[in-house]
């Protein structure tokens, strides 16, 4: 079904036009639609996008096949989604008349066409069970293929509510979804009526039940090498040399890989290491809280007096000093973890030859006795 070559906007390209051109969700979904189908669309099996402004949500699933099919469901104030991955459950088949839904004009007739719903079977059209994957595939949306699967934390969430910064930082740090596998994690509030330079973001270098979040601005005018892109992970790095205009930034200390030295080290013994860990991280975070109204506030001053630079400047080194003394605090922790361990008698050699995790081992994490890529049905079997 999918045509070779494919045509179109990618993934990756998509998110970008939106962010280039849409000025709230709900355009940003328009923006996607009318790309897939005067475009079309190339892809590896479908993808979703989540675009939220400040006063509601999107979640769009664009398809595999060729056919421009996607759809879009709408997030209130009130609801909570985890989207990973993403999905769309139950959607009205009369859905141009509905403001919370969009979609392609050939979502339904096609999932006719194929036979993939019956119409007059009387179930309901649910966008995850006509074209996602299907039973005994992996991994089903809100279903219980993993021990936190999206439902749970969805439900986890909402009973935090009301929800303030804190409370999310602390949910993406939870140890049953942060892991080795988590790249990196990142918490903002989308508020009305700020300067656009005054958005800020709670960004972690790695998965952040190891690492600090640092608050950040749209107004920031560079970041520090520490963390900016490294060979690790990066595509080819195994493979090739480096490009000598890379080579200073490639020197410097790689923030993500100083605060993986943390994640092994406290997941070692995770009962001992963890909550003293933990603690630290809350301690600078709270500390950075505190900061921010004055930060903020000189800032917005500035930006009111006609001196914006000046305010991109104040962002941008308070950032700065903050992202460098996480790494000294990161440092710091390393120093401690290691000289305890080995000065303890807890250091461990691999035991086998394989360095790298096979297809469906357990990552390095910080639970005990639990695997997260199992659901809790299974925990005590294994």
């Amino acid at each position: 079904m999918t045509p070779k070559p494919q045509k179109g906007p990618s993934y990756s390209d998509l998110a970008r036009l939106v962010m280039e051109r849409a000025s709230s969700a709900r355009e940003g979904v328009e923006i996607i639609g009318d790309l897939i189908r005067k475009y079309g669309y190339s892809d590896y099996g479908g993808n979703t996008h989540l675009i939220a402004d400040k006063d509601e949500g999107w979640i769009v699933w664009e398809f595999a096949g060729g056919k421009g099919l996607w759809a879009a469901e709408r997030l209130g104030p009130n609801d909570v989604r985890v989207s990973f991955p993403g999905y769309i459950h139950e959607f009205p088949t009369d859905f141009k008349q509905n403001p919370n839904y969009m979609g392609s004009d050939n979502i339904v007739s096609f999932s006719i066409e194929q036979g993939w719903w019956n119409f007059t079977s009387g179930e309901p059209f649910n966008i995850k069970k006509v074209y996602g994957l299907q039973p005994g595939q992996e991994t089903p949306a809100g279903g219980d293929a993993e021990y936190m699967s999206p439902q749970r934390l969805e439900k986890l969430t909402m009973e935090m509510a009301p929800v303030t910064e804190k409370d999310l930082i602390d949910r993406v740090r939870d140890p049953r979804i942060s892991n080795d596998e988590a790249g990196y994690g990142q918490v903002v509030s989308l508020q009305a009526d700020i300067d656009s330079d005054m958005y800020r973001i709670w960004i972690a270098p790695t998965s952040s039940v190891a690492a600090p979040f640092i608050p950040w601005w749209l107004g920031a005018e560079s970041i520090p090498p520490e963390l900016g892109e490294h060979r690790y992970l990066t595509k080819d790095a195994e493979s090739t040399f480096l490009n000598p205009d890379y080579q200073l930034q490639e020197a410097s200390l790689f923030a993500g890989r100083l605060f993986k030295r943390v994640l092994y080290y406290m997941c070692s013994t995770p009962r001992k290491y963890l909550p003293l860990v933990k603690r630290t991280f809350i301690g600078f975070e709270d500390q950075s809280r505190e900061d921010i109204e004055w930060v903020e506030k000189a800032a917005r001053l500035m930006i009111s007096n006609g001196e914006p630079n000046a305010s991109r400047s104040l962002l941008t080194h308070y950032s700065h000093t903050r992202a460098a003394q996480a790494i000294d605090m990161g440092k710091s922790m390393v120093n401690a973890l290691d000289s305890y361990i080995k000065l303890a008698g807890q250091w461990r050699d691999p035991k086998g030859a394989q360095i790298n995790i096979s297809p469906n081992g357990e990552p390095v994490n910080c639970l005990v006795g639990i695997d997260p890529e199992e659901p809790p049905s299974e925990q005590l079997k294994n």
